[in-house]
């Protein structure tokens, strides 16, 4: 069977076109300078589920399969010698979308998800060649990594359809850590009707090197910087943000207030959600850049005979520039900081939702509004932004509602299930769901 190639070398004349509809300033720039075929690119595609880096070492997509998944290789040697600057070449994402992921023991971490016209490998290529920093420990994936699905999928009868037809090896998922394995073997089954991949355009070293040292490239360069500069803000003032974290602290334990160190990361990572430092989770289903979600929708719908509405939880950023809810559950926690032995909440999840409740309100409230910059995006999460909590069993003295009300505070959520499933339910029983915060604009 022939394939088409995953790689190919290339140069600007050919990918400017897709440059510019992915990033138009981008391309502008390299238009004006207008580089010769000297300046090798490689465009690269990864079907669904490859693994594009893992811990520092970059890979190149194969048409094989390792088991049901796609298969990856080292870069080959001829292409290698043009890549090898850094440990990862400045990258330009030009289509769909690739995730940058950890898997801790207690939790899976999600740092970001790259989408059209956004870098990998750029705070990389303009760091000093020799830094002190730790190896990069990340992973990279093709499509979203941290996705799965509100509804249970864990039937033996449905899922056996999906073997016998898709011709899997995974067994029915018994909880949400699975989820995507099925859906990566799914996805690149040779029986499923949608071949998705993302696409990367890799820079080689001539690139960078020559926009340091020659000046007709300043603009290039500038632009990069730039970029770098605006994604870095938040880090670059973390040491400052933590000692405000901390006197926050001090400021609640003043007040009486008693909470576990476990309960004040949890707190610390939704106002990190929501000033837009790390990601949520976002109903996903109208954005296929995550993955291939309509043929997987319509698979589950089709033929697993799914009850309930196949709702994709997929990582997204909260903006106050979109309209759109995003979601934080505590049954999934994507927690940066962690102290293993403290990972976690003796008395339930329920039990203490007061206390995260309480916390967060008095630092949006009242520690906010006397040592936060107005106008900054901190200032802005504690002023226009509406929190809903929930779970399946209501606490309205703690403003905790029923997850049954999700669709009514939702309603890009609602319309898509009105619009969608018409005729399955809202799958208010998911576990996802059982302790979930909801972030919202607030209205005018």
């Amino acid at each position: 069977m022939l394939f088409e190639p995953l790689y190919k070398e290339t140069d600007w004349s050919a990918v400017r076109k897709i440059v510019a509809t992915t990033n138009p300033p981008l391309a502008k720039i390299i238009d004006a300078i207008s580089p010769n075929k000297s300046f090798k690119l490689f465009q690269v595609r990864y079907p669904y589920g490859s693994i594009i880096a893992d811990k520092g070492q970059l890979f190149f997509p194969s048409h094989e399969l390792q088991g049901k998944k796609p298969a990856h290789i080292e870069i080959p040697a001829n292409i290698k010698k043009y890549l090898k600057r850094r440990e990862f070449p400045l990258s330009l994402l030009t289509k769909n979308s690739a995730e940058i992921f950890k898997i801790m023991p207690d939790r899976n971490i999600s740092r970001f998800l790259i989408k059209p016209g956004g870098f990998f490998g750029l705070w990389e290529n303009l760091d000093p060649a020799h830094n002190e920093y730790v190896r990069w420990m990340w992973s990279l994936s093709s499509g979203a990594r941290s996705i799965y699905l509100l509804p249970k999928i864990s039937n033996a009868k449905g899922h056996k359809v999906l073997r016998k037809k898709y011709g899997l090896s995974s067994h029915a998922p018994r909880d949400w850590a699975a989820h995507w394995d099925i859906f990566v073997e799914l996805a690149n089954s040779s029986a499923f009707e949608e071949k998705w991949y993302n696409e990367f355009i890799f820079f080689s070293d001539k690139w960078l090197d020559t926009a340091i040292k020659d000046p007709a490239w300043k603009d290039f360069l500038g632009y990069l910087r730039d970029q770098a500069w605006n994604e870095s803000n938040y880090w670059r003032n973390k040491t400052t943000f933590d000692l405000e974290w901390e006197d926050f602290l001090h400021h609640a334990i003043d007040r009486n207030i008693k909470f576990n160190l476990h309960i004040s990361l949890i707190v610390k990572q939704l106002v990190l959600t929501g000033i837009g430092v790390v990601p949520g989770f976002c109903i996903a289903n109208q954005d296929s850049s995550f993955a291939p979600l309509n043929a997987l929708a319509k698979l589950y719908t089709e033929d697993y005979k799914i009850e309930y509405a196949p709702l994709f939880m997929a990582p997204s950023l909260f903006s106050f520039d979109d309209p759109s809810s995003i979601y934080y559950s505590l049954q999934y926690p994507n927690l940066l900081e962690a102290v293993p032995s403290y990972n976690n909440l003796p008395e339930g999840i329920l039990s203490a939702m007061p206390e995260i409740i309480e916390l967060l309100d008095i630092f949006r409230t009242k520690f906010a509004s006397k040592s936060i910059v107005e106008g900054s995006l901190t200032h802005v999460f504690c002023s226009q932004v509406d929190l809903c909590y929930f779970h399946s069993l209501e606490k309205k003295l703690y403003n905790i509602f029923s997850t049954e009300k999700i669709p009514d505070c939702d309603f890009s959520l609602s319309n898509l299930i009105k619009t969608n499933y018409p005729k399955l339910k809202f799958p208010s029983s998911s576990t996802f769901l059982k302790g979930c915060i909801l972030f919202r604009k607030r209205s005018p």
